[in-house]
């Protein structure tokens, strides 16, 4: 995988994560004592996560590695106790 598609799909998967879970930045940041900054520099593709990072980020969604990595459908989203529907468009 190349580091542009490391990015790309890192990017990808984090943000559904995101969505999925009801999760900001902020809280994503503070929960994984990760810097906003950083986490918005992944999102926007401009660096890739180191792997410490991305350790941490995978154990607070309740995923493995690979499901922040892959271009497929492979996520187990963290239960919050109700379930998150990701959706396009307004509610």
């Amino acid at each position: 995988m190349t580091p542009s598609e490391l990015k790309t799909n890192f990017a990808r998967n984090l943000r559904y994560l995101m969505i999925v879970n009801r999760v900001t930045v902020k809280q994503l940041a503070t929960e994984t004592n990760i810097c906003s900054r950083n986490i918005d520099r992944y999102l926007a593709q401009e660096n890739v996560i180191p792997m410490d990072k991305m350790v941490q980020i995978a154990d607070y969604f309740n995923v493995n590695i690979g499901s922040l990595l892959t271009k497929g459908n492979i996520y187990k989203p963290k239960s919050h106790g109700a379930t998150a529907v990701p959706v396009l468009g307004y509610v």
